[in-house]
């Protein structure tokens, strides 16, 4: 399919931080690479990026070692096809598979799920 669009992406990302439930969040394409993410300071590294969408078909190393995002390893709770759910103490990671993208959201203490 198409790549996915940045002004898509950042509608996407931006709608989502509105909202308070997401501290910051990204949206990367198939390959791992980031097409857009708020706030600037949010890195999700490729090898990490590539993980997690490998993660998606094979739930297995993401259940046993976690998820790495931006650095930081959550335990993995769940994963489906679509969908990974990691904690890290009282932050979290979600992460939604969507066609040619997945939005990767992040949240922290001061944001509520």
């Amino acid at each position: 399919g198409e790549p996915p669009n940045k002004q898509k992406a950042e509608s996407q990302v931006k709608q989502l931080l509105e909202t308070g439930r997401i501290s910051s969040a990204a949206v990367l394409d198939n390959e791992g690479n980031t097409i857009f993410a708020a706030p600037s300071t949010l890195s999700i590294g490729k090898k990490e990026a590539q993980v997690v969408l490998k993660g998606f078909e094979e739930p297995e190393p993401i259940m046993a070692i976690g998820t790495i995002v931006a650095g930081t390893k959550y335990m993995t709770l769940r994963v489906t096809p679509e969908l990974i759910v990691g904690k890290h103490g009282t932050s979290g990671v979600a992460c939604f598979k969507s066609g040619n993208s997945v939005l990767i959201g992040l949240h922290d203490e001061k944001s509520t799920v």
